[in-house]
């Protein structure tokens, strides 16, 4: 009798354990967003803080430009592989998957462990993308490569993002919902330096479409496009 009362407080305790968890996957799922690895790699082998170098931004792209390519590349495919071990965990685990998996990017954007200084958030999105579909994932490669082969990566991204929710409405509509909350999120963090830039003395208008299809304060190649 006693074993099975024992026996019987373990399962119990056990389903409380699951619920718990269940109940608190976006929470989990952002922390695994939060863990910087692109700020911890170039920190601990080069001793370089991304933050106060290059574009300032937690991220593959510079820490592979301020630490060395390999550093930014593994740097860049831990971020990427946060999102697709935060897939795993909604999928199977949460019960909110939508909000699960915009966690994990907004963790990686605005990480608890760096006082909410991170990244743009491309990397972990990548992941959830070829976790739910990888052929949306495969597409939105496709749109960035040209951008990437005529130097204007940050252009083709933007198109990337707008685009790949029209892709999923069309040949993944189960994953559409999700795929437009992490775009619009990711659109929300390139305009999110806008009052930043304002305060320099940028036209406001000017600063904002600077940042949402450049991703920078103002576009420095191609003569004054969208300059003052």
């Amino acid at each position: 009798m006693g074993f099975s009362k024992k026996r019987l407080s373990v399962c119990m305790w056990n389903f409380f354990i699951c619920g718990l968890i269940l109940q608190s996957v976006p929470v989990l799922t952002y922390l695994i967003g939060s863990i910087p690895f692109s700020y911890i790699l170039p920190k601990v082998v080069r001793g370089i803080d991304i933050r106060r170098v290059g574009t300032g931004n937690v991220g593959g792209s510079n820490a592979m430009r301020e630490a060395g390519f390999f550093i930014g590349l593994i740097g860049g495919l831990l971020d990427f592989g946060k999102g697709v071990l935060a897939s795993q965990i909604a999928v199977h685990h949460g019960s909110s998957v939508t909000l699960s998996l915009l966690a994990v990017v907004v963790g990686h954007s605005y990480p608890i462990f760096l006082k909410f200084h991170g990244g743009r958030g491309i990397a972990p999105a990548l992941g959830v993308l070829l976790s739910l579909y990888p052929p949306g994932f495969v597409f939105f490669i496709l749109v960035t490569l040209p951008g990437i082969f005529f130097g204007e990566s940050a252009l083709a991204t933007f198109f990337a993002i707008i685009l790949t929710p029209v892709f999923f409405k069309i040949f993944a509509p189960d994953f559409f919902k999700i795929v437009v909350c992490i775009s619009l999120f990711l659109l929300f963090r390139r305009v999110s330096f806008v009052l930043r830039d304002v305060k320099t003395g940028r036209d406001p208008l000017l600063a904002f479409f600077n940042r949402l299809l450049f991703d920078a304060p103002e576009k420095e190649k191609f003569g004054t496009i969208f300059r003052r």
